[in-house]
């Protein structure tokens, strides 16, 4: 993979969220990806680039913006059982 590729933009912003670390870092690479990335089938997709800036946000405790993504991620992929799974967990944890 080129330096320049921006799939690297994605993969380092889930490796931070797997890893715990640099959350903010982390959020800053998937926006970066999320405002300049093709939607292209070769490209990770932007839903699943919103289902993990809402794990993200869980992780952060901004359940409300955490909500946002999953429900995003749910516009672009209507079929997303793993948005749906983790919506329906966070709603079900704030009643």
């Amino acid at each position: 993979m080129a330096a320049a590729d921006i799939r690297l933009t994605y993969y380092k912003g889930v490796a931070l969220i797997l890893a715990n670390r640099n959350l903010i870092e982390a959020e800053r690479l998937l926006s970066v990806y999320l405002a300049t990335a093709p939607r292209r089938s070769d490209l990770p997709s932007h839903a699943d680039t919103y289902i993990w800036c809402g794990r993200l946000n869980e992780r952060l405790g901004h359940i409300g913006r955490a909500v946002d993504h999953y429900r995003a991620a749910l516009a672009l992929d209507r079929d997303s059982k793993t948005a749906r799974e983790a919506l329906r967990a966070l709603e079900r944890a704030t009643r």
